[in-house]
């Protein structure tokens, strides 16, 4: 309750133009946290369920290239 409360006076404390230069970068970074602990928790479960590291590692690093290739 504590870092609520603290997190409702950072709010309060930026003003609105402040609030507008920041607000894309933390919607990223808040989205890429989000998505990261998804699938990060899901790796350990599709390995559970396929029995094959080789069906789970193959297709992730193929996404990962993929997306460093791309960017």
């Amino acid at each position: 309750m504590l870092v609520s409360f603290i997190s409702l006076i950072g709010i309060i404390g930026l003003r609105e133009f402040n609030l507008k230069k920041v607000i894309f970068m933390l919607v990223a970074f808040s989205s890429g946290t989000l998505f990261g602990t998804a699938f990060l928790h899901l790796i350990p479960e599709a390995l559970e369920l396929t029995g094959d590291k080789a069906l789970v590692f193959i297709p992730m690093g193929i996404g990962i290239f993929l997306s460093w290739k791309s960017s």
